[in-house]
């Protein structure tokens, strides 16, 4: 295959809600003129973490908000094709489907430090790796960053963008701060680290308050 192929950038997370941190991810992945697209793909039922606050549709719903107000909305795609399937999310199996969908794009998978870190416990690891290669971002106050079987890593990012799969970038430049789950645990609603858009949204709809009278026998299951 060329190795001068357009990339496709696949985010995927639970983004519950989608933060700061998410969003200087995305500034920096579409930073690069090789990424022709950035997808955003929420999942459905995390296989490895508890159930979102937020149902799947809202979560969908505040992505699709995020994309219309950002300078890059040309290059983001929000995909909604882990919560239109049925069962858990895999990651393997959405990666197959836009391989096979996609063959003209070269596709990288971006991932936070944490879920890097856990990656040998995703369904599928073996074949997942042989799928593409990994973008790395790393958090502030995360665990070091592990290497894993299977996986090599570059030691360039000119390289890493030529690799059809099998490899890693370790992404320095940009600092996460916080995780989803962190944002969630602090009452202070007004003062949340994320943007604008996702602000407004969260207010109109009364989400992640306790006075939402919510139980987790009435919240949906999805990451």
């Amino acid at each position: 295959m060329s190795p001068n192929r357009p990339i496709l950038a696949v985010y995927g997370g639970t983004f519950d809600p989608f933060h700061i941190g998410h969003a200087a991810v995305c500034s920096a992945v579409l930073a690069e003129a090789r990424v022709a697209e950035l997808r955003l793909i929420p999942c459905s039922i995390p296989a490895l973490k508890d159930g979102a606050c937020a149902t799947a549709a809202q979560r969908l719903q505040m992505l699709a908000q995020w994309q219309q107000d950002s300078p890059f909305r040309d290059r983001i795609q929000v995909d909604g094709q882990e919560i239109q399937r049925q069962g858990p999310s895999h990651t393997v199996d959405t990666l197959a489907a836009l391989i096979a969908q996609r063959p003209e794009y070269r596709i990288v998978f971006v991932l936070g430090s944490d879920a890097w870190n856990s990656l040998p416990l995703w369904h599928r690891f073996k074949q997942l790796v042989s799928q593409v290669s990994f973008w790395v971002f790393s958090r502030s106050g995360a665990d070091a960053i592990r290497y894993h079987p299977g996986l090599t890593p570059c030691h360039t990012k000119e390289g890493f963008f030529q690799a059809e799969s099998g490899r890693f970038w370790i992404e320095q430049g940009v600092q996460i701060p916080l995780s989803s789950s962190e944002l969630r645990q602090t009452d202070d609603f007004e003062n949340w680290p994320v943007p604008l858009v996702i602000q407004n949204y969260i207010k109109e709809h009364n989400l992640y308050r306790k006075s939402a009278g919510l139980d987790k026998s009435e919240r949906i299951n999805d990451r």
